[in-house]
């Protein structure tokens, strides 16, 4: 029998509300060559209700020989997902948060006690490690963290995606660690190059799309809309994940100059993001820190730029002509005075750069297979 995987996550597919994490970890098993076995929960982000047409506490065939998925629910689903993971000894267990009871911590706890066999773990921490997430209910992880350090084995692999990412890991952990770093699985680009610019409005678009939430940075998005002189639409779209924080960014969202029209589209599904970006001269997206950033990868994919602080690895992997990075309001607002008064003819151009740019990284990532890669380290 050859390798398997086993990978544990709290939300998957026809999930869309937990944002970026699903649409790699999607893309990642599509591109794996070796069997996997997904644990998640039955429901999405947020709405308790199970998936329709989806069997729980069991397995789901996707289509692929050796592929399925457990949707889980309740003790009973916890239980069934203990058994099954004790029978298949998997070659590797591929775990996505250190944080997270049920599908973080407890497969830490049991492979640290060889339930499971003795499988390669994988530790994907998918950005909880950044330092804007760990101030994020602050105490309460600094009180987990020295229990979580020695509940996670010390031969523990980690994927990381990025050097941004590595840091972060071995600053949590307060040590050195086998670190693995390869990108999240990336969207191919846009066949034939960039989308075309399709503005249904006399006015040019900024998006915002990501979630609703003070780490991904919507107050400083408006307060940078708001010094643009040029008459815009700004359309925001993503989940709200804070109350408190919407809130506030609707206050701010009241002040914002009578030349620019705010439309807030709520949560997107990913089947959403082409016609989202298409519509879009600029992304802006001020996140206080992503350890990849799906949304962004998805707009350059398709030719739009971005406006990001330096917190992400874009500018290190496909350089400055994916856009402006910057954390200063004033150069990012200058950025967008230009890209939004510019004619159409010569925003091609900034789109086609942006497009060459992050076409040209993925030439040179491609679509790795990362659970091999993880072997062919290991063996």
């Amino acid at each position: 029998m050859g390798p398997t995987v086993a990978l544990l996550a709290d939300y998957w597919r026809p999930g869309w509300r937990a944002g970026g994490p699903i649409t790699s970890l999607g893309l990642l098993v599509d591109r794996s060559e070796i069997p996997v076995s997904v644990f998640t929960r039955d429901h999405d982000l947020g709405s308790p209700a199970p998936y329709p047409g989806v069997r729980t506490n069991g397995w789901t065939s996707v289509g692929r020989d050796g592929f399925a998925v457990a949707y889980l629910r309740g003790l009973a689903g916890v239980r069934w997902a203990f058994r099954h993971l004790r029978a298949m000894r998997p070659s590797i267990v591929h775990i996505n948060s250190v944080h997270s009871p049920v599908f973080g911590i407890a497969p830490l706890l049991a492979t640290r006690l060889g339930l499971f066999g003795s499988p390669i773990v994988v530790i994907s921490p998918h950005g909880e490690l950044t330092e804007a997430s760990q101030e994020h209910k602050r105490w309460k992880k600094r009180l987990a963290r020295p229990v979580l350090r020695r509940i996670i084995r010390k031969d523990a692999s980690w994927h990381a995606s990025s050097t941004f990412e590595a840091a972060d890991i071995e600053r949590w952990l307060n040590r050195a660690a086998h670190i693995i770093v390869a990108p999240d699985a990336p969207p191919t680009p846009h066949a034939g190059g960039p989308t075309p610019l399709e503005e249904s409005t006399n006015q040019p678009t900024v998006l915002f799309a990501s979630r609703i939430h003070p780490i991904k940075g919507l107050d400083s998005a408006i307060e940078v809309v708001g010094q643009v002189a040029t008459p815009c639409r700004f359309v925001i779209a993503g989940p709200i994940e804070d109350e408190s924080y919407w809130a506030r960014c609707q206050g701010l969202l009241k002040k914002l100059p009578s030349h620019v029209t705010v439309d807030v589209r709520g949560p997107f599904e990913p089947s959403d993001m082409p016609s989202l970006v298409t519509s879009a001269r600029i992304l802006i997206l001020p996140t206080k820190g992503e350890n990849f950033g799906q949304v962004i990868a998805e707009a350059l994919s398709q030719g739009c730029p971005v406006a990001l602080p330096p917190v992400t690895p874009w500018l290190d992997y496909a350089g400055s002509d994916i856009g402006c990075v910057s954390d200063d309001e004033r150069e990012v607002a200058t950025y967008l005075e230009t890209a939004l008064s510019e004619p159409v003819e010569a925003h091609k151009e900034r789109r086609r750069r942006a497009y060459e740019a992050y076409s040209s990284w993925f030439s040179g990532v491609g679509d790795v297979d990362v659970y091999s890669l993880i072997l062919a380290e290991m063996s």
